[in-house]
């Protein structure tokens, strides 16, 4: 097992202030409370209660739902209305799981989490680190995400590069919940720590399949559609000669771990030194996964939002 050496953007967001206390945090720590309780459920429970959330989002939060909508509608015109509408509603529901996932992922053992998890095709991921060289793994958002963060790290400690939460106390206690997993945080910022991670030969995993603006991206179809995706997933592994294998997880609903970890086999000639072909490749690795169970997507972001040049908006 290799240990994590990558740092985070802002580690001093994992230490513990006084300032905490502070009225202006009580509703945080209360919703913390109530977190910690619910995870202490059986993790039926614990979705129950979840997808009772997101089906309340799903009735209130009116713009999300129309982006949502939108998504679906770009991605599946084959589709009836009314069968896009029930992947909304099933994706609403996941994103309220979420919320409670993490509060699972936080504070439950090491032995329940290895109980709840799954993983598919593992020898990939030991194969990619026996090479001799870092590994990216590149993956989606899933509404499980979180859960498989957990999984990869059953299997080899590594560092996520993510966005870092505007509130410091979310940071802090949802750092403590991650790290204890060998999980290296590194803030978005901190390209360079990425790249230094796998330098040394680590494991390192991100998504890339959200819309972040034009910087530093190409257009590639996506369900069809022209879609920004940054070039991040094919510089920084062409920039440290790292290996790159594609993950994916989901829920299992019905029996056994429910959450299901999948690595691909790694991808050949990857990066090629073509942008466009290796984002396209990435694009659609994303489709045929989402494919596999469209609910289980996150569609309330505006992934269509950047258009190229001359194109109106999409919503």
């Amino acid at each position: 097992m290799i240990e994590v050496s990558a740092t985070q953007e802002r580690p001093e967001d994992y230490q513990w202030r006084w300032s905490y206390l502070a009225p202006k945090y009580w509703l945080l720590w209360l919703w913390f409370a109530i977190l910690w309780l619910i995870s202490r459920l059986p993790i039926g429970g614990v979705q129950a209660i979840g997808a009772f959330i997101g089906r309340l989002f799903y009735k209130f939060a009116k713009s999300r739902r129309r982006v949502a909508l939108r998504n679906l509608e770009l991605c599946f015109p084959e589709k009836s209305a009314a069968e896009r509408e029930a992947i909304c509603r099933k994706s609403f529901e996941g994103m309220g799981m979420t919320l409670f996932e993490s509060g699972v992922v936080w504070w439950s053992s090491l032995a329940r989490m290895k109980r709840l998890t799954q993983v598919e095709n593992a020898a990939s991921l030991e194969r990619a680190m026996a090479s001799g060289k870092g590994v990216m793994l590149v993956g989606m958002h899933n509404t499980c995400l979180e859960m498989g963060y957990v999984a990869v790290s059953f299997h080899s400690p590594f560092s996520a590069i993510y966005r870092i939460h505007d509130n410091p106390l979310w940071e802090c206690v949802s750092g403590w919940g991650r790290i204890r997993y060998k999980i290296g945080l590194i803030g978005r910022k901190s390209v360079r720590a990425f790249i230094a991670a796998m330098q040394n030969k680590e494991v390192t995993l991100m998504a890339p399949d959200q819309d972040l603006g034009m910087r530093r991206a190409v257009f590639v179809p996506f369900f069809g559609v022209p879609t920004a995706w940054v070039t991040s997933a094919c510089d920084l592994p062409e920039q440290a000669d790292a290996v790159v294998v594609f993950v994916t997880i989901r829920r299992e609903f019905g029996g056994g771990a429910p959450y299901r970890l999948t690595f691909s086999e790694s991808l050949e000639n990857f990066p090629s030194g073509d942008k466009q072909a290796d984002m396209a490749r990435i694009s659609q690795l994303t489709e045929d996964a989402i494919r596999q169970d469209p609910s289980q997507y996150l569609w309330a972001h505006r992934r269509f939002k950047s258009r190229p040049d001359g194109e109106p908006s999409l919503y």
